[in-house]
C-alpha cells in the first residue's frame, strides 16, 4: 500500500528530517490562514514527533494509531507559537 510505505519512509528519516517536513506544512498553513509564526520549542517538537515512531517499532501500531499520536501530541505540547493552526 502507498499509504504505509510513505509512512515507512517518513518515520526512517532523522529527527531533523521530520522536523523540518511539519515546519513546512506550519509554515505553509499559517501563510495560508494568518496567525504569529514561529517554533517555541524544537526539542518538544523532536519529542513529540518520536513517540509514534516509538509505538511503530515496540508496539506494532497500525498507520492510524501512529497518525493519531502526532495529532495528539503535536497539539498538546503547544512546540508552534500559534498552536491552534
Amino acid at each position: 500500500m502507498q499509504t504505509a510505505h510513505s509512512f515507512r519512509r517518513f518515520l526512517e528519516q532523522t529527527d531533523l528530517g521530520a522536523t523540518q517536513e511539519v515546519h513546512i506544512i506550519y509554515v505553509r498553513q499559517i501563510a495560508r490562514h494568518g496567525g504569529a509564526s514561529g517554533l517555541r520549542d524544537v526539542g518538544l517538537l523532536q519529542n513529540v514527533l518520536q513517540r509514534p515512531v516509538n509505538k511503530w517499532q515496540y508496539e506494532e501500531a497500525d498507520i492510524f494509531e501512529c497518525a493519531a499520536e502526532y495529532g495528539f501530541g503535536i497539539v498538546k505540547v503547544h512546540a508552534f507559537v500559534d498552536g491552534s493552526k
